[in-house]
């Protein structure tokens, strides 16, 4: 942890020590879209066995406010998609099953970048809210569609390049973690450990 906090702070001083650029007429607001890959990792289910996931997709819509130069407050919801390849090290489609998760994350996070406008802005950020999760399974031994509601934190790495007043894009990197989850339905319950994805995205920011 201390390690953790001591790269935060070294980043943090380094973002505020690079030079700025020119000045753009863009005003306090921004709109973001984000998609791209998501990568979670193995699942732990309560009683042993592991759950593997295929790659899957993220796609997230934000809204910011430039709360000072170097700080930005941000609410961001989204949406993530993973097949299940595996459980318990049987591939799902061996048994004639299949089985999917949908997150979606809704999330409040504050991102600190480089104070003044400049034509390529490193940014780091970090936030908290909560995600609903959609199991959608179906096995020989009985179906489990149901949603799950729990705690989730985020953070999050990027870069981004100025192509105007109003336009930035770039390239994101996030971490989503959530607490425990539990789905239910006919009597089959399902209970698992909290779920960690990465996620790495393309992103458009519109300033105004």
């Amino acid at each position: 942890m201390k390690a953790f906090l001591g790269l935060a702070v070294a980043a943090a001083l380094a973002l505020l020590a690079l030079p700025a650029g020119a000045q753009t007429n863009a005003g306090p607001w921004s709109v973001s879209l984000e998609g791209g890959v998501a990568l979670p990792q193995n699942l732990n289910i309560k009683g042993g066995d592991t759950i593997d996931f295929d790659a899957g997709y993220r796609f997230d819509a934000g809204v910011g406010y430039q709360l000072f130069k170097p700080l930005t407050a941000e609410v961001e919801a989204g949406v993530i998609h993973n097949n299940v390849n595996s459980i318990g090290g049987l591939a799902v489609a061996s048994y004639g099953g299949s089985a999917a998760l949908y997150q979606v994350p809704l999330i409040a996070e504050l991102i600190l970048a480089p104070p003044g406008q400049r034509i390529v802005k490193p940014y780091i950020g970090g936030g908290v809210g909560g995600v609903a999760t959609v199991a959608q399974l179906d096995t020989p031994l009985g179906d489990v569609h149901d949603t799950d509601f729990t705690f989730c934190y985020q953070a999050t790495a990027g870069i981004k390049l100025q192509a105007g007043d109003h336009l930035e894009f770039g390239v994101v990197y996030k971490f989503l973690g959530s607490l425990d989850h539990s789905w239910s339905q006919n009597g089959v319950t399902f209970n698992t450990e909290g779920m960690l994805t990465h996620t790495i995205m393309a992103v458009f920011t519109w300033k105004f």
